[in-house]
């Protein structure tokens, strides 16, 4: 069986600032920020705002982030990942001081795919592919994550982003890709409700991983955590 480190919460959000403020600690003792990766979806939304009326839990100067992925949508958009972590955190916090990075989604996505690459490239002297101290992710019900969906070209991308076309969505996606991900120090799968239940279940007992399931192929040195809730795991 495919290993996972599951972690079964009622409450997700108090639970991912844990994983968060760990990740921050774990940077300072380096004398740096905290590398982090956000990504969309119900449940991170949940974790913003939960952020943004409480400021005092994380020092924001420990903080330089990122995005999974990204629609190639302007930030005043509500399916904007970028916009969504603006409107709910970024912009409740007095004054943010850590460093953003959003996909530049002001040009075709190739474009902005190359161009975020080229700002990892900057950000991680020296790293290939960067490695990020926290990654947040979501599972799709058909198990995609971030935007890499089922057996997309993209999952076999050696570029650390990609822009594929995703025909169940009819558009393109900017995504980064699994080089990226799979050197991640902590990868948190986020994913809570009944409906994702079936393909927590399916992952649980995957014996490998398949391009037909996404998330699966998501294999950092350390095992990702899922992180879920009593209905998620089936137990509620």
């Amino acid at each position: 069986m495919l290993e996972f480190r599951w972690d079964v919460q009622d409450d997700l959000v108090v639970a991912a600032t844990g994983y968060l403020t760990d990740a921050v600690a774990a940077a300072a003792r380096e004398a740096r920020r905290a590398r982090v990766c956000l990504s969309g979806g119900s449940t991170p939304r949940a974790l913003f705002a939960y952020l943004g009326a409480h400021p005092e839990m994380i020092p924001s100067a420990r903080l330089s982030l990122w995005w999974g992925d990204e629609r190639p949508v302007p930030a005043v958009s509500d399916d904007s990942n970028y916009g969504t972590t603006l409107r709910l955190w970024l912009s409740q916090w007095p004054s943010f001081a850590g460093d953003v990075h959003p996909w530049p989604t002001d040009r075709s996505p190739e474009a902005a795919a190359r161009s975020y690459a080229r700002d990892l490239q900057l950000a991680f002297p020296g790293e290939d592919p960067p490695v990020f101290d926290l990654v947040f992710l979501g599972i799709g019900p058909e198990g995609h994550t971030a935007s890499l969906f089922p057996d997309s070209d993209a999952l076999w991308a050696t570029t650390w982003t990609a822009a594929p076309y995703v025909a169940s969505k009819q558009t393109a996606r900017l995504t980064l890709t699994l080089s990226v991900l799979n050197r991640a120090r902590e990868v948190v799968f986020m994913a809570a409700g009944d409906e994702k239940r079936p393909i927590l279940e399916t992952l649980r007992n995957l014996a490998a991983p398949t391009p037909a399931i996404p998330a699966s192929m998501v294999r950092p040195a350390r095992p990702p955590v899922i992180l879920t809730d009593p209905a998620g795991a089936g137990a509620g």
